[in-house]
């Protein structure tokens, strides 16, 4: 059976096209088509840019996409199953007993003397303890005293007292004269981050061609393609790592600032970014 890469390969050379005229149309970079038709798939980004590769590819040739995307599954599945090897339970040695009979007997005669000894400790605390009413010396057992009488509710005529040990439950009106609780509105605010904080980076993609882009933060990788017009905005704190697929087709602004051109057209580029060094990446005026 034909695999992902054999059919492709196969109707591209039928059509007497290159891998540049295929990477002129689909942005894809010809690496990563080669990669695609040696099946050789490690070598292309992960997540779902395999995927998107195949099925541009394929609409590009004229093939059937979701019958290449299904192929393209089952061989991955193939190849992951060739090499992760059966994993084969631990194996217990045998356990030789000895002496086994007499080991039962010994544990048995341990267990016997130490219940005895434990019934024999409490029968003897029992019959050294006197009785508790016994233990008390005559006339000093005292009479409970009786609960204090209840407070008599204040009359209206007679002035409240107020004590610091009242309770008032939750929804109460608060007592006249206490300070009102804070409204939503006078929480103190956090400034907001501004594109002028050297603490934050503000990074703003916007395409003038089809372009995949990946942003790695804090290990956590965002994966999305840009149409022609779009623009990608966000701000991050730490350093970030990004992969454009398309160099030519996207211009990067960082902190509001124009930076260099990342790259010629179908140029896969990968870029460090944090608050500390975008500085490096601004283009720099000309001179009059």
């Amino acid at each position: 059976m034909a695999t992902v890469g054999e059919i492709l390969k196969q109707k591209r050379q039928e059509q007497n096209l290159t891998l540049h005229d295929v990477s002129e149309v689909t942005k894809i970079s010809t690496n990563f088509l080669d990669a695609i038709e040696n099946n050789a798939f490690k070598k292309l980004p992960r997540g779902v840019f395999p995927k998107m590769f195949i099925r541009a590819y394929a609409r590009h040739l004229g093939l059937d996409d979701d019958r290449l995307i299904q192929l393209y599954y089952e061989q991955v599945a193939e190849i992951e199953s060739e090499e992760t090897p059966a994993l084969e339970g631990p194996r217990m040695a045998p356990i030789r007993q000895r002496g086994g009979h007499w080991t039962r007997i010994l544990v048995a005669v341990v267990v016997m003397g130490a219940l005895l000894g434990t019934i024999y400790l409490v029968y003897q605390s029992s019959e050294s303890s006197p009785p508790l009413d016994d233990a008390l010396p005559p006339g000093s057992q005292q009479p409970l005293a009786e609960p204090a009488p209840a407070p008599a509710p204040a009359t209206p005529d007679s002035p409240a007292t107020a004590t610091a040990d009242v309770d008032i439950p939750d929804g109460a009106p608060l007592p006249a004269g206490s300070p009102a609780p804070p409204t939503p509105g006078e929480m103190p605010v956090p400034p907001a981050t501004t594109e002028s904080d050297p603490q934050s980076l503000v990074l703003v993609l916007r395409a003038s061609a089809v372009c995949w882009v990946r942003v790695v933060s804090e290990g956590v990788p965002q994966d999305f393609i840009l149409q022609p017009g779009e623009t990608f905005q966000y701000s991050y704190v730490k350093p970030i790592v990004l992969q454009v697929g398309n160099a030519g087709g996207v211009t990067l602004f960082l902190n509001g600032q124009a930076t260099r051109p990342m790259g010629t057209t179908g140029q896969v580029v990968e870029l460090n970014l944090s608050p500390s060094n975008w500085r490096d990446y601004i283009a720099v005026p000309e001179e009059p």
